[in-house]
């Protein structure tokens, strides 16, 4: 008797537990976890920052101008679409599109982030490669005055006067920035980077990097004015003043009002 009332209760206890993973386990929890894993559900909104190879950089969140996340997505297996819901080749995407990423909601923590099982890209529209003009003018102003970049380790770009760009935006270009030239990229102001140690206050002098800044007057009707500087040291630095950008037929170029050095 014993013994069959002891079956009886292992019985009972065994469906219990059953019936709570069935319960934790269950579709819709709230947490925008997927159905079964691997199933996307989930849409990303972003930015194409710049393409490599056969991946993309994802400039991320272009609906939350303060947040910075950047994701590599590879290409390879991933359905294509343009704005109307039609298939498209690889060739036809361009840097400054916005996209909707479909993935299964789980977020990879490597830097840039990687998005889980992504099932397809659709394009929204194309906002031209604002990203790709301003690593550009950083190209241009790192080729002028070269001996100003002797020696250096770092690269230091100071973009709290950009205005024209979010800040998941600042980050791709910063990140893009470090590939190219195989350097340290920080962000910070002059001010920031001698409370830290790397501008010398005494001397002001950038022994192993320097640094780019880049401010702008605000986007009116599709285009802007900025300007751009580069600097080492105190009696080191290379300035573009009055530059205009405008945006035209899909593209952001720009042109040198003038320069100065010091």
């Amino acid at each position: 008797m014993n013994k069959l009332l002891l079956k009886i209760l292992t019985l009972l206890m065994v469906f219990a537990l059953a019936g709570c993973a069935q319960s934790i386990n269950r579709p819709g929890d709230g947490y925008g976890n997927p159905e079964t894993p691997g199933e996307p559900n989930v849409i990303y909104n972003g930015k194409i920052a710049r393409i490599v190879d056969e991946s993309l950089l994802i400039s991320g969140a272009q609906d939350k101008a303060d947040t910075v996340e950047l994701f590599s997505l590879p290409l390879k297996g991933l359905k294509l679409l343009d704005e109307k819901n039609k298939s498209m080749d690889p060739s036809d995407i361009k840097a400054g599109m916005l996209v909707e990423i479909e993935y299964d909601g789980v977020v990879l923590e490597s830097y840039p982030m990687q998005f889980g099982y992504p099932k397809s890209l659709k394009i929204i529209k194309n906002e031209g490669d604002l990203i790709g003009m301003f690593s550009s003018v950083i190209d241009d102003l790192y080729e002028v005055d070269p001996g100003l970049n002797s020696d250096i380790e770092k690269i230091a770009l100071d973009l709290t006067e950009l205005t024209v760009i979010t800040t998941a935006d600042k980050a791709a270009l910063a990140n893009i920035v470090g590939n190219v030239y195989q350097k340290e990229v920080i962000q910070g102001t002059f001010e920031t980077l001698q409370e830290q140690g790397y501008i010398t206050k005494g001397e002001l002098y950038f022994p192993d990097g320097i640094l780019i800044k880049l401010s702008d007057t605000g986007m009116k009707m599709n285009s802007f004015n900025f300007l751009a500087s580069k600097w080492r040291s105190g009696l080191g630095a290379y300035f573009y003043t009055d530059c205009d950008a405008s945006f035209k037929n899909g593209t952001w170029s720009y042109t040198l009002g003038g320069d100065a050095i010091s």
